[in-house]
């Protein structure tokens, strides 16, 4: 049998990855579109069970958003009152 070498006790270092400043500034601000190492598979998943309980980040609210929240509450008001109001 062929005498083995002995393992050598230093590790090998790995080579260090450095990250632009907008990269990390847009991780830090919790931005997805980061693909960097540490993030995809559980980044989405988290992304995931926060839209599932309702915890996302609040969008701010358009004048669109007013509109169609007018429409409906008008809709709902027509249909209870042709339903309730003719009695």
């Amino acid at each position: 049998m062929a005498k083995r070498q002995p393992k050598s006790k230093a590790k090998k270092k790995r080579e260090k990855k450095y990250r632009s400043r907008e990269a990390r500034e847009s991780v830090e601000e919790g931005s997805s579109d980061y693909s960097g190492s540490g993030g995809g598979v559980m980044r989405s998943m988290v992304g995931g069970f926060r839209r599932a309980v309702g915890a996302e980040t609040k969008k701010s609210k358009g004048p669109g958003d007013y509109i169609w929240t007018i429409l409906l509450v008008v809709a709902i008001a027509i249909v209870l009152f042709y339903r309730f109001g003719q009695g």
